[in-house]
């Protein structure tokens, strides 16, 4: 998911411009109703206005003009390097953090635009997104039940398996396929520049081998990973690769969606490109599918023409050497800010559709911010069928999933269709300030209407939830996990519909230890842009994430690099 930037850019900007306008070392402080009760060595207090107030020893001012109310005596930390007077330290990357106060509620912070992050201990500008995820509070500021127990059908998941290698870089973002005892599960590997993760187990999920992470053609990094199998046992992976800037290699310009095939999700054949856009057409978040008739691979892919986001899909051939001509799937008559986030289906019968977040809110940072949903915000869909020489053939105008007036959010749906077609599934995320909740909506008539959609979480208008994964069993059970951290905890949660999407169980939890999440992009913490369930063909339900919870690094202040799990639970 997309964040703004984190406390520790700011406070290296302010650093970059100006460290006298907040006071040379050893100069007043501020004290008084301008500092948290209890603070020492002035960490946490006030500097002024905007860039002319003071701090002491080595701590430098972030003014109000940077989103601080009031200011903010702070210093730079890390691993290696504490917080001055027992201060918390929060990441922005895997080296570096900016020291805050510690805190137990909002009182604990004593100053105005001040509010504690309960999943961190530590005060921040009230409605701050940077840190750790501040969910776990209402609209009052009050925090949120915990959850326990739940889940459904009797269900019980298996130990939770570490699935990616320890890299020392944070692991995001995972998808998963699978083909008889063959699982295949990629993740985005932040901040590397050494490929897509990639684990394969070949004794249906018994043990898993992490494998060299698959490359491409671009000399920068890779992200945004997904997986498809057909029912022959050929493997497909797709993902986002960037190019830098030939005039500046500081520089990211050119973005390509690529992708890779595999007989036994081991051996891949050299990455394809499946755009045709030559890496200048501003490509994101591919998701991928099988046409099961013809058993061709197509992708659905967000690009910038002209200056206007689209949803684009091409199709590959039946063995995915080479793709179609790209298809523009969103029928453009709308004057969107944005359009990301598609998500793909098909019946067995090979009649396919789209969805996707397509925003109308003139919110400036849109692309910056997938958790603060708008009610210009929608979730659009389209019924295509395949050229069988050429791409998709979109099926008339877009339609709307989300309800009216929903604030949805930039967070990608998830999409599933019964296999005779006549039933199709549809998960979103809508809400305001991070207190974001998941809803289920079915469609009759081949999306062209929708019902009124149902809440699946436990909290209503309370804590994150977000990052929906929806899948059908083959008795036709609607099957659905996510992220949240209701009480402030985080946690992988589960949710199951035996009705047609009417009513849904009591959550339960996939994960079984707590983490704290953070929403600021590739800080420790981060949970990437999304997780995966797997269940059609199977006899078990599958699923793959990433969280944060400790391994072998991370200390009290300091987030853990997230790492990728695996658990199974079998289908009664």
């Amino acid at each position: 998911m997309c964040e703004n930037e984190g406390v520790t850019r700011a406070l290296a900007a302010l650093v970059a411009v100006s460290v006298v306008g907040c006071g040379a070392p050893g100069g007043p402080t501020d004290a008084g109703a301008n500092c948290p009760p209890g603070s020492d060595a002035g960490l946490g207090c006030g500097c002024g206005g905007e860039t002319d107030g003071g701090c002491p020893g080595d701590l430098v001012c972030l003014p109000s003009d940077y989103g601080y109310p009031g200011g903010l005596c702070t210093a730079a930390c890390g691993p290696d390097e504490p917080c001055p007077a027992g201060g918390i330290c929060l990441p922005d990357d895997l080296a570096s953090g900016t020291c805050l106060s510690p805190c137990a509620a909002d009182a604990g912070c004593g100053r105005a635009g001040w509010a504690c992050i309960l999943a961190f201990g530590a005060c921040l500008p009230a409605g701050s997104t940077a840190g750790p995820d501040p969910g776990g509070r209402g609209a009052g500021g009050e925090g949120c039940p915990a959850v326990a127990g739940g889940g459904g059908l009797g269900i019980t998941w298996s130990r939770n398996e570490l699935v990616g290698a320890d890299s020392g870089y944070s692991q995001a973002t995972t998808a998963i396929a699978a083909a008889g005892p063959v699982i295949a599960i990629g993740w985005d590997i932040v901040g590397s520049e050494s490929g897509m993760g990639l684990a394969v187990s070949t004794d249906d999920g018994e043990t898993f081998v992490t494998e060299p992470p698959l490359v491409d053609g671009t000399d920068a990094f890779q992200s945004d990973p997904a997986l498809a199998a057909d029912d022959g046992g050929r493997f497909y992976y797709a993902w986002t690769g960037f190019d830098r800037s030939a005039a500046d290699p500081a520089v990211i310009a050119e973005s390509r969606i690529w992708m890779a095939a595999s007989s036994d999700a081991r051996r891949w054949e050299p990455a394809v490109e499946i755009d045709d856009l030559g890496g200048g057409g501003g490509v994101d978040k591919p998701a991928l599918a099988i046409e099961p008739v013809s058993r061709r691979p197509v992708a659905a892919y967000r690009a910038i023409v002209g200056g206007v986001e689209e949803i684009r899909a091409s199709a590959g051939g039946p063995d995915g050497g080479s793709f179609s001509p790209s298809v523009r799937l969103d029928d453009g008559l709308r004057p969107s800010l944005g359009r990301n986030c598609a998500a793909l289906a098909f019946d067995r019968l090979g009649h396919g559709w789209a969805a996707w977040v397509e925003l109308g809110s003139a919110d400036p940072n849109r692309d910056e911010d997938d958790i603060h949903g708008d009610p210009g915000n929608a979730v659009r869909t389209v019924a295509f069928g395949l050229d069988p020489d050429g791409g998709p053939v979109p099926a008339g105008s877009n339609g709307v999933a989300s309800a009216a007036g929903a604030a949805v959010v930039q967070n990608c749906p998830g999409l599933a269709a019964a296999g005779d077609g006549s039933r199709l599934y549809l998960a979103y995320v809508a809400g305001t300030n991070e207190a974001t909740d998941v809803f289920v909506t079915s469609s009759l008539d081949g999306a062209r209407s929708w019902s009124p959609p149902v809440r699946v979480d436990a909290d209503p208008g309370c804590a994150t939830h977000f990052h929906p994964s929806l899948q059908l069993d083959g008795a036709g059970r609607v099957w659905v996990a996510w992220d949240e951290n209701p009480g402030g905890v985080g946690r992988v949660a589960w949710s199951v519909s035996t009705d047609g999407a009417e009513t849904f169980s009591v959550a339960g939890a996939i994960s079984e230890a707590p983490f704290d999440f953070t929403t600021s992009r590739d800080a420790p913490g981060w949970l990437g842009d999304g997780l995966q369930i797997l269940s059609a063909g199977r006899t078990s339900l599958l699923a793959a994430w990433t969280d944060p919870r400790p391994i072998d690094r991370g200390a009290p202040g300091w987030l853990a690099p997230s790492h990728v799990y695996f658990s199974a639970a079998i289908l009664p």
